[in-house]
């Protein structure tokens, strides 16, 4: 018994001895210190942000360059079409999907782009889908994906012979790409003069 008093007596010591360390010869960080801590994380956030930006600058000016055409008659607003079908078909052919529906649409003229749609229709995997869609969005064009449909047909399961059988699906996917115009947004401005 008197073993477990000493042993509460030397813990309350040190208990003490801790307290008394922690708040005389040891004192807490002044609070202005603590006030540019926070400050000093929150400017390596803004330079870590800085830096990923400037990093995909190269990218996103690539990406203006390839999508910016001097006016509506530019090969680039009006042979755009040709090149980006021959790139989602290839895309498709890597990823081994079925095309099952390959169309274009009459282009959108606004007076500072011209939008060009698309609708592909293939069979394929969820995953083959997703590759498909990050493939499109890694491309050198502005692409803006409108609508997406999945073919679900429920009344396969009856015919499906293997698990292999219920993974492929019909996609039907319409996107549009962009073209900017330069020249139309300084010829609105001259005409308002």
């Amino acid at each position: 018994m008197q073993r477990i008093i000493t042993g509460y007596i030397l813990l309350l010591a040190f208990g003490l001895g801790l307290n008394h360390y922690f708040t005389n010869v040891y004192p807490p960080k002044p609070d202005e210190f603590l006030r540019q801590d926070g400050k000093l994380v929150l400017e390596q956030e803004k330079l870590n942000s800085a830096k990923i930006l400037a990093s995909e600058l190269d990218r996103v000016e690539a990406l203006i360059q390839n999508n910016l055409a001097s006016s509506k008659n530019d090969p680039l607003a009006q042979d755009a079409s040709v090149d980006f079908l021959n790139y989602m078909l290839e895309v498709l052919d890597e990823l081994g999907c079925e095309i099952t529906l390959m169309k274009t649409h009459t282009k959108d003229k606004s007076a500072n782009y011209v939008r060009t749609p698309y609708e592909v229709g293939f069979k394929g995997t969820y995953k083959k889908f997703g590759r498909f869609i990050n493939r499109i969005e890694k491309s050198d064009r502005l692409v803006q994906l409108e609508l997406f449909k999945v073919d679900n047909d429920l009344t396969r399961l009856n015919f499906a012979r293997s698990l292999e059988d219920l993974k492929e699906h019909e996609f039907v996917v319409k996107l549009s790409t962009m073209t900017l115009v330069r020249g139309a947004s300084t010829a609105s401005t001259r005409g308002r003069r």
